[in-house]
């Protein structure tokens, strides 16, 4: 459920025109106070949104018209999920109007040691009854497409499900960090990126190497 006094604001990159073109900065201001009554796991309807309900988006078939769908993707190990990744994804579902946000639970992240890292399994299983009767998925998808690393991750997913717009979901401590991930610039031009706020960590992410690029 998300907490009453919990406040974000979500900064939108976006990729306009070519793959070499420059990323336009957009902004979108939300107070999640005043959409805690609307976005709860008690108002989303459950055979809509359970978690298990049905298979991820599987490509179109040739021929047919193409419906779009909008998936926010929040990765990370999620060791373990917990309340505040729950209601940061509700927040962003509502906020930039998605309809599912998928949680690519990670094998293991480059960037943190392996040391205290609870089994993949273990990790999604929780993650699965974290996201239960919300429009949230865990996945491990990383897993199952054979990737390491994020940009490598979103190439696979656009090419899997072509059917998807997808929009990359972070917290601004990620954001502040961006420059040490491989091919940062690549993610950026894959596809929109959504930076959610977090106390503490804002002014580094304004100040830092990936912001002054996006900007």
């Amino acid at each position: 459920m998300v907490r009453r006094r919990m406040g974000h604001a979500i900064c939108v990159v976006r990729r306009i025109g070519g793959r070499n073109s420059h990323p336009e900065l957009h902004r979108v201001q939300a107070n999640a106070h005043d959409l805690a009554n609307r976005v709860t796991a008690r108002n989303i309807p459950r055979d809509k949104h359970r978690s298990r309900a049905r298979p991820l988006s599987p490509p179109a078939p040739t021929g047919m018209a193409v419906v779009m769908t909008k998936i926010g993707l929040l990765g990370g190990s999620f060791n373990p999920a917990h309340g505040g990744h729950r209601a940061i994804s509700l927040f962003a579902a509502q906020a930039l109007g998605l309809d599912e946000v998928w949680w690519l639970v990670s094998p293991g992240n480059p960037l943190k040691p392996a040391k205290g890292m609870a089994p993949l399994p273990a990790r999604l299983a929780h993650a699965q009854k974290i996201a239960r009767r919300g429009p949230i998925r865990a996945t491990a998808i990383e897993r199952d497409l054979g990737t390491r690393y994020t940009v490598d991750t979103l190439r696979a997913l656009t090419r899997r499900y072509p059917r998807n717009r997808f929009i990359w979901l972070m917290g601004a401590d990620n954001l502040a960090q961006l420059s040490q991930w491989k091919d940062w610039r690549g993610i950026a031009r894959q596809m929109p990126i959504a930076v959610i706020a977090r106390p503490g960590y804002d002014d580094a992410a304004r100040g830092s190497t990936a912001m002054s690029w996006l900007r």
